[in-house]
């Protein structure tokens, strides 16, 4: 497990700001800022308000495999895992290394459902929904 490095933009207009004001900047495409706004959740729901005060996470990571396969988000110490895939269709590979490495987990999907034991996918809004009603 690692602490997550990637650059998050918690803001999707924020995101797009360089692309509109700088020559060579690129907008981010619809599965990064889906990936962004799944592990704000994450972070708020097991962290608190960790967030809001600049905390750095100390329960949300990302794994990368020695293969160089990657799961988006573990939630330790329960080893939760997650990965986000804004698809409507997923195949077994998408989860291989969550499957390999936790026995499963869940795979956040843009609209794709199937609830059977082991890799549960869910639609991400459902999932960030879920989350906002614990608290």
């Amino acid at each position: 497990a690692r602490r997550q490095r990637k650059v998050y933009p918690i803001d999707p207009f924020l995101a797009r700001l360089p692309a509109r004001h700088s020559p060579g900047a690129y907008e981010p495409d619809t599965s990064r800022l889906a990936e962004a706004v799944l592990a704000m959740a994450i972070f708020r729901s097991v962290e608190g308000d960790a967030v809001d005060r600049f905390g750095r996470p100390g329960r949300l990571f990302f794994y990368r495999t020695s293969g160089g396969g990657e799961v988006d988000y573990l939630v330790l110490p329960d080893r939760l895992a997650a990965e986000s895939k804004y698809v409507d269709a997923v195949s077994t590979r998408e989860s291989r290394a969550m499957v390999a490495n936790f026995g499963g987990g869940l795979l956040l999907t843009r609209g794709a459902i199937d609830l059977k034991p082991g890799v549960t996918v869910i639609p991400a809004s459902v999932f960030c929904w879920l989350l906002a009603q614990q608290s």
